[in-house]
């Protein structure tokens, strides 16, 4: 039990730093230290607004991102399983419980839509 309470805290931490960032205004304030996650080039040409990268591009990187934090808790096996065959090792492995939590959820959820 501690050791999936552990887990699924390093989960929401890493998420919610990974939200921040994307929060992050670049300032370079003592008090604010984070830096942005992205610098976006905007170059305006009547009538149109250019981005670089694009908004689908940043918002494929902040998804794959996403999974890459969740998909490493298929690789951290439960206490006494680590001798089971590799076959049966996702059935004792810690990703299932760690995304049916809602709060979790509902971050990956803002995650995954924020550039929409």
């Amino acid at each position: 039990h501690f050791v999936y309470q552990a887990l699924l805290n390093s989960a929401k931490r890493s998420l919610d730093a990974l939200k921040r960032r994307m929060e992050s205004t670049g300032g370079t304030s003592i008090l604010n230290s984070t830096k942005p996650f992205f610098e976006v080039d905007v170059q305006l040409m009547a009538p149109k607004v250019s981005l670089s990268p694009s908004l689908d591009q940043i918002q494929q990187c902040i998804n794959s991102s996403a999974k890459t934090v969740l998909s490493c808790y298929r690789s951290v096996l439960d206490w006494g399983y680590s001798d089971v065959p590799s076959n049966l090792q996702s059935k004792h492995n810690f990703f299932e419980r760690i995304t049916k939590d809602m709060e979790l959820v509902r971050v990956v959820l803002l995650l995954t839509g924020c550039m929409q």
